[in-house]
């Protein structure tokens, strides 16, 4: 579930980045990224501004890793390119390896990223909380299985 369109994104949001051609690719991932982020509890509170600003905050992150990934791949690290008889050499030293294993993966890098960017709308609303609510009727843990008090 897609919880914000390209009208949102531009006008209630006043996103400029993402191109609408990439909105519904780059939003699509930043939604499945706040579905897990907030343990699929976003879906019931899909209307909240807060939760369709996280998803774009977090989309934003995303294009800036699609483009970035895609210009790393077609340009990569080349050092010179000849067409006729078609030749691709790369460059490669010892301190880009040694950064490059250093650094963190470009995996971790995009989830801290969005994390950060879908947070900030998103540590207000209770969304983020992953704990065991206290039920004050009864007096106990609300620890259920499906309704179940378990």
């Amino acid at each position: 579930m897609n919880y914000a369109t390209y009208d949102y994104y531009t006008k209630d949001f006043g996103g400029e980045i993402i191109p609408e051609s990439s909105f519904a690719s780059a939003s699509a991932k930043a939604s499945r990224y706040i579905d897990a982020l907030t343990a699929g509890k976003a879906k019931d509170y899909a209307e909240q501004e807060a939760v369709k600003n996280a998803v774009c905050a977090a989309a934003e992150v995303a294009y800036r890793y699609a483009v970035s990934d895609k210009q790393t791949i077609e340009t990569g690290n080349k050092a010179s390119e000849t067409i006729g008889s078609y030749s691709v050499t790369y460059r490669q030293s010892a301190s880009n390896a040694q950064t490059y294993s250093e650094s963190k993966s470009f995996t971790d890098q995009l989830n801290n990223e969005m994390y950060a960017a879908a947070a900030l709308y998103l540590f207000s609303t209770g969304l983020l909380y992953r704990g065991i609510d206290y039920d004050y009727e009864c007096g106990c843990n609300d620890l259920s299985i499906n309704g179940v008090r378990i």
